[in-house]
């Protein structure tokens, strides 16, 4: 009878330790309050304040304009490799083959769609510019990317 008593008692105990209690905080935020955190309905400018004069643009294809905004960067390739995923080389050797070379790409950072007014309607930002707390229309991402300010 005993051992039946532990066993309950222990069951009891392992199920109360289970319940535990969490507390959810809900914080409403004001139309205004949200505006003022986010790009959309922003103007071109607040966009170049920020992110510095836009380099690379393309069409919408809604009679606005995509910006995108990206930095450089660089990586090694070893001796004997192509940029590509297959290693073969399509053209004859050469006296630097067996000299590592470099290849460069762009990581894009931020894209902004600005509608055919000049105001944003919609953005995408890398996970990095979120890490970093460049995300708002405050932040100021040129400074952080060595572009020249405005």
């Amino acid at each position: 009878m005993n051992v039946r008593r532990a066993a309950l008692a222990l069951g009891a105990l392992l199920s109360c330790a289970g319940c535990t209690t969490t507390v959810t905080t809900v914080r409403t935020v004001s139309t205004a309050e949200y505006a003022a955190h986010s790009w959309i309905g922003r103007g071109e400018q607040d966009v170049v304040n920020a992110w510095g004069e836009n380099g690379r643009q393309e069409s919408d294809g809604s009679g606005g304009r995509l910006w995108t905004y990206g930095r450089m960067s660089s990586h090694e390739i070893p001796p004997g490799r192509t940029s590509g995923d297959s290693g073969r080389h399509d053209f004859p050797a050469g006296p630097n083959d067996d000299l590592p070379q470099r290849a460069a790409t762009v990581d894009e950072l931020a894209k902004f769609w600005i509608d055919a007014d000049g105001k944003v309607y919609r953005f995408w930002f890398a996970a990095e510019i979120y890490k970093k707390g460049l995300d708002a229309p405050t932040a100021k991402p040129v400074e952080v990317y060595g572009k020249k300010s405005p």
